[in-house]
């Protein structure tokens, strides 16, 4: 499984930049700071993905960044996405609260 992060946070050095780690089964975990978005990857049928949050599920902060939209080079041509993520905007046009 690989997990992609994207600096979000306005004031940061590295807004706009991502990081892609690959996480070997049940022996990795990764913390993702506030202000920064992520996304995984897997080609696996049975892959779980369990994470931890630091606040109350808040839908109007339920917000993401299209997955292509970044300069990730995703080694996936047509992958499964929720409609919810598919209707994300592209980083420029991301109006970012952080």
């Amino acid at each position: 499984m690989k997990v992609v992060i994207l600096d979000l946070r306005i004031d940061s050095e590295t807004f706009g930049e991502y990081a892609a780690i690959e996480l070997a089964q049940f022996k990795n975990s990764v913390f993702i700071p506030r202000g920064c978005a992520h996304g995984f990857l897997t080609i696996s049928s049975d892959a779980t993905v369990i994470y931890n949050v630091s606040t109350v599920y808040n839908a109007d902060a339920d917000l993401g960044i299209l997955w292509d939209s970044f300069g990730f080079d995703w080694p996936v041509i047509n992958p499964i996405l929720s409609e919810r993520d598919q209707n994300f905007v592209p980083l420029k046009d991301f109006s970012s609260s952080f």
